[in-house]
């Protein structure tokens, strides 16, 4: 699922997007069991470029806490693609 995600991102989102992408990833890297640490622009961001680029029609809410731990969780995987591809 990721590897489509992946590919998904790689073909909609511009390079500079995926960029930033990666950076935020990569510095805020927490335990699912601490998402409230993550917050903020960075959250708003990833559900930006998540619901922009990935979802289609079915947006996730930014203030569910299960749906900011099930994005969060596939942005990292699809963050480990991306890395892969670049």
């Amino acid at each position: 699922m990721s590897n489509i995600l992946t590919e998904r991102l790689m073909r909609s989102a511009p390079k500079d997007v995926q960029e930033k992408l990666i950076e935020i990833v990569d510095k805020m890297k927490v335990d699912s069991r601490e998402m409230g640490a993550f917050k903020g622009h960075h959250l708003e961001f990833v559900f930006a470029v998540y619901n922009r680029y990935l979802t289609g029609s079915r947006k996730e809410d930014i203030n569910c806490k299960g749906c900011v731990a099930k994005v969060w969780g596939k942005v990292q995987m699809i963050v480990d693609g991306l890395k892969d591809c670049i």
